[in-house]
């Protein structure tokens, strides 16, 4: 059961990861063209993934640790890395389904963001 200690740590942590968030969004508007701003999104992306893979491997099971760092600080910096973690060890055991999945995602996540867009553009219309 989750205690108020736990709350508060991943609610900082989450805070923590949202500014690197911004930190690594500004450092790429500014070395990148505008073209190319994506990469602020591909960097926090990759870097929550690389991380929560690292921490995961490292705090095993459950606990204060494990919730701030993952959930807070990889959640706040990218949920792309739950992502990664949910679907990696389907695909590390073969489960074809996984890359069905992956795809479901991505395509709906596209398509529902898509839809969101035009429902507000025709709002504000």
């Amino acid at each position: 059961m989750l205690g108020v200690k736990d709350v508060v740590w991943v609610f900082l942590a989450c805070g923590s990861g949202g500014v690197a968030r911004l930190g690594i969004q500004l450092l790429c508007s500014s070395w990148f063209p505008a073209a190319w701003q994506g990469w602020g999104t591909v960097l926090s992306n990759a870097l929550a993934c690389f991380l929560a893979g690292f921490f995961s491997g490292f705090l095993a099971g459950s606990g204060t640790s494990r919730l701030a760092l993952l959930t807070g600080f990889c959640g706040g910096l990218s949920t792309f890395s739950a992502f990664a973690l949910d679907y990696l060890p389907m695909v590390r055991e073969g489960h074809w389904s996984a890359w069905l999945l992956v795809f479901a995602q991505v395509i709906m996540g596209l398509g529902m963001a898509w839809i969101g867009l035009v429902l507000a553009d025709a709002i504000r219309a």
